[in-house]
C-alpha cells in the first residue's frame, strides 16, 4: 500500500492480494501482479532496502537517475551526532534521547531557541544518569515531575537552590563555565522525569550538544524507550504528499535543496524539523497527517539510500520526485504482467 493523497494518479502495490492499481482505479479493477516483484520497487518498500531496484536485473542499462538528479552538495558536512542507541527494525527514533538496557553513553545535537522548548523524557528505572548541555547560547534547564504538576524540582536560573531530593534520587545542577550546564541524577529514577531546555537568547537558532551517560536501566523494555513503531506505508504516503508540495513550491530539486540545506552537504536529524515544517500540511493543527511526525518522515527519507541519520542529496532527490513516480511504476508493472507469465520468467 502507499501513494499520494490528492496527488493524481498514483500506483498502489498490494502485496497481500498480489495486485497493483492506481489511486484513480476502483478496487474491483485491479491488475494482477506477483508479490515477489514488489521488493524491487522503490516506492513499494522504501525504508527497507528497496533502493536495490536501482541496480537490480530489471534495470540493466538504465541510468541511475536518482544519483544524476541529486543536487551537488557543498563539502561542508554538518555534525552527525545521533543517539548512541539505534532503534530496532520496525521502529524509528522519536525522542531526543533513546534509552536501551544496560550501561550507555553518547551525545546528540538539539536546536535551542528562545521561542521553543526542547523536552527530554527520562524513563523510570534509569540509574545514575548524567546530562551535560553545551551550547553557543545560554540554555535554561528545568527538571519536572509532571505527575506532580508544573512546579519545577530544579531550575538552573534559581541560584539559591541547585540541588533537590526526589523520591530517593539526589538531583544536582552545576554550571561548568560559560554556556555549559550539567545535571546529575544520583540513584535510580522511581518514576518518569522531564527535563526542559530553553535557549535564553534572542538569536533565531542555536545548537546545543547534549551528552549523556547512565550506569544501568532496571526493568527495561525490549524496545528502547524513545523509539516508536514505524508505519512505512503511512509514512510513504505522507512523504509523497510532501513531494507534491515541494515540487510545486520549488521547480527543481537543486533549488529545493539550496533552500533547505543552505551550505550543508547533508541535513542531519536535528535539522529536519525546520525543513519538514515549512510544508503547511505538516502543521498538526492544519494538516491531514497529524498522527504522523517529522521524525517518521526523516526515517523514511534517510533509508532511501544509506540510513546514517543524515538526509543526503541523493536521498533528498528521490523523496523530492516521489510523487512523480506513480504513473511510471504503474506502466512498468503492467508491462511486466503483459510480457512475463511468472516471476521466474521475469527475473530470468
Amino acid at each position: 500500500g502507499g501513494g499520494c493523497q490528492g496527488a493524481g494518479m498514483v500506483v498502489f502495490l498490494d502485496a497481500s492480494d498480489t495486485q497493483c492499481r492506481t489511486s484513480q482505479e476502483p478496487a474491483t479493477h485491479k491488475v494482477r501482479a506477483a508479490s515477489v516483484l514488489f521488493p524491487l520497487l522503490l516506492v513499494a518498500n522504501a525504508g527497507s532496502g528497496a533502493n536495490a531496484w536501482l541496480t537490480g536485473p530489471f534495470t540493466s542499462g538504465f541510468p541511475d537517475f536518482a544519483a544524476a538528479a541529486a543536487p551537488k552538495a557543498s563539502p561542508v558536512r554538518p555534525p552527525a551526532a545521533a543517539a548512541a542507541v539505534m532503534c530496532p527494525p520496525g521502529y524509528y527514533r522519536k525522542a531526543v534521547l533513546v534509552f536501551a538496557c544496560g550501561e550507555s553513553d553518547g551525545e546528540v545535537y538539539i536546536p535551542v531557541t528562545n521561542a521553543s522548548t526542547v523536552v527530554v523524557s527520562l524513563p523510570k528505572g534509569v540509574r545514575n544518569l548524567k546530562l551535560t548541555i553545551e551550547a553557543f547560547v545560554d540554555v535554561e534547564v528545568s527538571v519536572f515531575d509532571l505527575a506532580e504538576g508544573r512546579t519545577p524540582l530544579l531550575q538552573s536560573r534559581d541560584f539559591r537552590n541547585q540541588s533537590a531530593s526526589w523520591r530517593g534520587t539526589n538531583i544536582t545542577h552545576m554550571s561548568q563555565g560559560s554556556k555549559k550546564e550539567a545535571l546529575d541524577f544520583s540513584g535510580t529514577l522511581l518514576a518518569e522525569l522531564t527535563v526542559e531546555l530553553t535557549g535564553d537568547s534572542a538569536a533565531s537558532a542555536g545548537l546545543a550538544t547534549l551528552i549523556y551517560s547512565y550506569d544501568s536501566f532496571e526493568d527495561c523494555p525490549q524496545v528502547p524507550v524513545g523509539c516508536a513503531r514505524y508505519n512505512v506505508s503511512a509514512t510513504r504516503s505522507l512523504v509523497c504528499d510532501w513531494s507534491t508540495w515541494v515540487m510545486t513550491e520549488y521547480h527543481t530539486v537543486g533549488s529545493a535543496w539550496t533552500a533547505f540545506a543552505k551550505e550543508a552537504a547533508a541535513i542531519p536529524f536535528h535539522s529536519w524539523y525546520d525543513v519538514w515544517y515549512r510544508w503547511p500540511d505538516a502543521t498538526p493543527e492544519t494538516g491531514a497527517n497529524h498522527s504522523l511526525d517529522w521524525q517518521a518522515s526523516f526515517k523514511y527519507i534517510d533509508t532511501l539510500h544509506v540510513e546514517d541519520q543524515m538526509v543526503e542529496p541523493r536521498e533528498f532527490a528521490m523523496a523530492y520526485g516521489l510523487a512523480g513516480t506513480g504513473l511510471s511504476l504503474l506502466n512498468w508493472c503492467t508491462w511486466l504482467l503483459d510480457n512475463f507469465s511468472s516471476v521466474d520468467d521475469a527475473w530470468a
